[in-house]
């Protein structure tokens, strides 16, 4: 079927895509095939990483069940006040909540990346109709440059019902940036409930013949055809897990939320993150 989908553009006032958006964007649909290679060795492809901004012990730990393949996944929590500070950044003096991790393995620019996550949310899973949770982010780093040039690039919002990424579309020059969240409907929350949802990216960082792809249930629902990276970053990384921003636009607590993450893994083809090709269990 055709690919349908509806962008729109929102104005930003701080990084990490903290404006409104269109809650009611339609979902698009499209089915694409797998190309699959030989089955890959275990654990190929899996990633390495430690918590980012998040010291409570429930936050993050290691569960038997729910499991998307293998024996285990990781179970991330988060509860209304849970923030932490590190040198940098103070996720309590900026309004953020999280529980995190922020993987190990980097890239750079000019390089085609392959990247996966699964996630799981329960029946009683509740979001917000004014405040983001985002749950998978990619992120771009700038030792030397301010937000918005160092920030997410990709970044996957749940909030008001809606599963939707955010481009970071940063236009402008380097010493004068301007950003904008261009949304990408992907999938509600009452679709998600109670079972397992598969993300799928490919991303090239060139600044001049850069793209990207998302897919969703291997489903092609995001076909950006030019370059999603501004400038030349140092690296690029990925973080997974739970991330609240402006939390104090719930207008009181939220609620605690729990989402489940298995099988994050990095490489360099689609078919070597692809579950639908036989890949074996990351643990």
């Amino acid at each position: 079927m055709k690919l349908k989908t509806l962008a729109v553009l929102i104005s930003l006032v701080f990084a990490g895509c903290g404006g409104g958006g269109s809650s009611d964007l339609p979902i698009p649909e499209a089915v694409a095939q797998p190309v699959c290679e030989a089955k890959q060795p275990s654990n190929s492809f899996s990633t390495t990483g430690y918590r980012s901004l998040s010291t409570t012990t429930w936050g993050h730990t290691r569960v038997s069940s729910p499991v998307r393949l293998g024996q285990a996944s990781q179970r991330f929590e988060v509860r209304a006040g849970d923030c932490a500070a590190d040198p940098g950044w103070s996720d309590c003096a900026n309004d953020r909540e999280r529980s995190e991790i922020t993987v190990d393995q980097r890239f750079y620019a000019n390089q085609t990346k392959a990247i996966s996550w699964s996630f799981y949310l329960g029946q009683e899973f509740q979001d917000s109709p004014t405040v983001k949770t985002t749950l998978g982010q990619i992120y771009s780093w700038h030792e030397n440059k301010p937000s918005p040039i160092r920030g997410p690039v990709l970044q996957f919002e749940l909030w008001n019902g809606q599963y939707q990424m955010c481009w970071h579309k940063i236009t402008g020059t380097v010493s004068a940036p301007s950003e904008r969240c261009q949304y990408y409907a992907l999938t509600t929350l009452q679709e998600m409930k109670g079972k397992w949802t598969d993300v799928m990216v490919e991303i090239n960082t060139s600044k001049t013949t850069g793209y990207a792809k998302v897919w969703l249930n291997g489903r092609l629902l995001v076909d950006i055809k030019e370059p999603v990276i501004f400038t030349e970053a140092d690296y690029h990384f990925v973080k997974y897990g739970l991330y609240r921003s402006f939390v104090s636009r719930h207008g009181g607590p939220l609620p605690t939320q729990v989402a489940f993450f298995d099988e994050v893994r990095l490489a360099d083809r689609i078919s070597q993150v692809d579950l639908r090709c036989d890949l074996k269990p990351t643990d």
